[in-house]
């Protein structure tokens, strides 16, 4: 245990634990409230995903005043128009006719549109892996926290499938396909909505969508092409498991807090010595 001291660790009171979600328990009394703020949105994945969730505001209010004041759009317009568009759904049924609107939407599109959308899929992506990390961390089994985003993700897309049946007057079968659409993000163009509810429901479904399918995809994605490393990891887990319950135990004995990154080198350096 000659190794402890070399390694930060964090006291902990009673009843504190390993904080979820990317936040750390930090000495922050230095540090003024605008720091503290820029600290947050920062360094941590919930901070991220305000951050992104509030670009993606400001930037589709923004493109949608812009784009209205060229193209004579109405504002509900303008905001489904930026909303399906940045979103990569793009039903084609509202599209810029002027030189100059065209122009605005294709510098626009990759100056703020698309990137504020691809961050707010990467922070999704990373609050599912914190969470099943913090899961792990605490012993609990993690897969049902895939199950739960996949059961919230099913119901979100029935739901907006009923409301848009509803809104305009489609049959479940063509008002699920369109809701399909909006999910992959294909947008093939059938069955646009065409009035203000049903494209409510296409925005909002379109927006909760790219958060919720950021994390699945992430998911699939390691299940799918990273099946060895899955492997490596279960191997390495199991011939090092004793030692890390035995570390942890000590330290949890003595009250001290470890990061998991701290941890494992701690278990790696015992493993090697």
């Amino acid at each position: 245990m000659a190794l402890l001291p070399e390694v930060q660790m964090h006291s902990m009171g009673e009843g504190e634990g390993s904080a979820p979600f990317g936040l750390a328990h930090t000495a922050e009394e230095d540090l003024t409230w605008y720091q503290k703020v820029v600290l947050f949105l920062y360094s941590t994945t919930l901070g991220n995903i305000i951050f992104s969730a509030c670009l993606v505001t400001v930037a589709v209010l923004l493109s949608a005043a812009c784009i209205g004041a060229i193209e004579k759009w109405s504002f509900g317009e303008s905001i489904y128009f930026s909303i399906i568009s940045y979103s990569t759904i793009g039903f084609g049924d509202i599209a810029p006719n002027s030189t100059g609107g065209r122009v605005f939407v294709s510098l626009f599109a990759f100056g703020l549109g698309l990137p504020s959308m691809g961050f707010l899929i990467s922070s999704a992506g990373s609050l599912g892996d914190d969470q099943m990390q913090y899961a792990i961390r605490k012993g609990r089994s993690h897969r049902w926290i895939a199950l739960a985003w996949l059961i919230f993700y099913l119901g979100s897309a029935l739901l907006a499938s009923l409301l848009l049946a509803i809104a305009e007057g489609f049959d479940i079968g063509t008002s699920v396909f369109v809701i399909w659409q909006c999910s992959t993000t294909i947008g093939y163009g059938t069955h646009p909505p065409v009035t203000p509810g049903g494209r409510a429901v296409c925005c909002t479904f379109g927006v909760v969508n790219i958060f919720v399918l950021g994390f699945l995809l992430t998911r699939v994605t390691k299940i799918i092409f990273h099946p060895h490393k899955r492997a490596r990891k279960y191997l390495e887990r199991n011939r090092t498991k004793p030692v890390r319950q035995a570390l942890e135990r000590f330290l949890v004995s003595h009250k001290v807090e470890c990061e998991t990154s701290e941890l494992d080198q701690l278990v790696g350096e015992i493993m090697d010595s």
